[in-house]
């Protein structure tokens, strides 16, 4: 895609963010659940405008189900977009649970065995260093299931449903910081400011596994 029309669609769509008017009205502190749902829908809303400023530059985003790559990057969230997870595990049996529990602590430890802890990403380190040491770890989050697909694709961190690619996808798998990829900020920014007005952030950002391990008291 020519650098013209990036520039193009990112002014257009940061415009488009800073006037939108969502149809939700912000809950106050609401339950999980109820978080759950209203995120969910905040969410699909606004990949729909994604979607129309693609249309208007007649562009065409080339992630599709079953590629991940990007799923294998640092991703951090704050405790109040974990909340609104936190039904998926619970509606998960038993034994998934488990499985899930092993997989947040097998990658806990990994994380801390190469200097990366719970809330590095809030430290005045160079978030580049950490994301370069992540990605070269070549860890899946635990929430991509078999089939290479996100289980809580609805309800996914803003930094995974802000993350766009319009090249090949096999660059991803090579690097985090793909050329041909667009991070859709402006409308991270919008969301991720009313969920945390929905309910009050708690100590900054988490790196994932650690935020789902401390949700869980695990």
């Amino acid at each position: 895609m020519e650098k013209e029309i990036v520039d193009r669609l990112i002014f257009k769509s940061g415009m488009t963010a800073k006037d939108y008017k969502f149809e939700q009205e912000i809950p106050k502190r609401p339950n999980p659940l109820k978080l759950s749902k209203w995120l969910s829908k905040e969410i699909e809303e606004v990949e729909k405008q994604i979607d129309l400023i693609e249309e208007e530059f007649e562009v065409k985003c080339t992630c599709e189900k079953g590629c991940s790559a990007c799923c294998r990057q640092l991703i951090a969230l704050s405790m109040s977009e974990c909340l609104a997870i936190k039904p998926y595990i619970e509606n998960l049996s038993k034994d998934e649970r488990e499985k899930l529990k092993r997989k947040v602590l097998e990658q806990c430890h990994i994380l801390e065995e190469n200097n990366i802890t719970n809330k590095v990403i809030n430290t005045t380190r160079k978030e580049e260093v950490i994301q370069d040491k992540y990605f070269k770890l070549k860890m899946p989050c635990v929430f991509l299931d078999e089939e290479n697909s996100c289980s809580i694709y609805k309800v996914r961190p803003s930094l995974c449903w802000s993350y766009r690619n319009y090249g090949d996808k096999a660059d991803c798998e090579k690097d985090y910081d793909v050329e041909s990829t667009i991070k859709y900020g402006d409308w991270e920014h919008r969301v991720f400011e009313r969920i945390l007005t929905a309910r009050p952030p708690r100590n900054g950002l988490y790196v994932l596994p650690f935020a789902i391990k401390e949700m869980m008291e695990w």
